[in-house]
């Protein structure tokens, strides 16, 4: 096989499956290792794919780290995992809801069913829509505003988590990744907090749109052993089944 057809054909494998790995295209192309590494080097060069430890990424799309400019997207699907998580919050508990447009939805439906219920949440839409319901406490922990997040972030925020023990969490993501079994996030800011998070919290639950399963972001905070399960749409049958195959169990 010819250099130019073996890396048209690694770059179809990171289109179908997002990431490669130099093992396993050494192994399938029937050449060495370093004969791989050089076509990513030479692939990333020119901007076709993003190289990592052990392979390589898709290129993507600079994500929007907005969160009120991506309000009014995928709201089916975001509908759909609100609907699935409200089912797992019981009276009395002490839940958290993360800095997501899917909480959002979530939150509106904790307080059209009035459930008696503590909630902290560092999304000012997120309370706002929790303010609707005399059964709910809801309480924010503050931290350093950023409007862009319509929420609160950063050191002051963790600091202000320390003495906070939560039931169950509901946490965002910008992208899942099964092969390396990560949960990850943009802003390292946002990521600490969700990472103090999930430390104080009994049982959290990932919620994403199916969009997101084999996605990459910059700042790790979490592994597939730190959540119970994953809650999102089926939209992507071949997302969802790569993170069952790697351990996480989805709603």
């Amino acid at each position: 096989m010819f250099l130019e057809e073996r890396q048209q054909r690694i770059v179809k494998l990171l289109e179908a499956h997002g990431r490669v790995a130099v093992t396993e295209l050494a192994q399938s192309f029937d050449v060495t290792e370093d004969c791989i590494r050089k076509d990513l080097k030479q692939l990333a060069n020119n901007g076709k794919c993003r190289r990592v430890y052990g392979g390589a990424t898709a290129v993507q799309t600079p994500p929007e780290l907005n969160v009120v400019d991506r309000i009014g997207t995928m709201v089916p699907q975001k509908r759909v995992i609100a609907a699935k998580a409200v089912e797992l919050i019981r009276p009395e508990m002490t839940v958290f809801l993360d800095i997501s447009t899917t909480n959002l939805f979530l939150a509106q439906l904790i307080a059209e069913r009035q459930i008696c219920c503590n909630v902290v949440s560092t999304m000012i839409g997120v309370l706002r829509a929790l303010a609707k319901s005399p059964e709910v406490t809801a309480l924010c922990p503050g931290g350093t505003l950023r409007m862009g997040y319509d929420g609160f972030v950063g050191g002051s925020c963790v600091t202000a988590l320390e003495n906070y023990r939560f039931d169950l969490s509901f946490m965002g993501c910008y992208g899942v990744d099964p092969a390396a079994q990560e949960i990850t996030t943009h802003a390292p800011e946002d990521g600490i907090v969700k990472q103090a998070v999930v430390a104080r919290t009994k049982q959290n639950y990932l919620i994403a749109e199916s969009r997101k399963l084999m996605s990459f972001g910059s700042y790790r905070y979490a592994g597939f052993d730190d959540f119970e399960a994953l809650i999102c749409d089926d939209d992507s049958p071949e997302g969802v089944a790569a993170v069952r195959n790697a351990g996480l169990k989805v709603l």
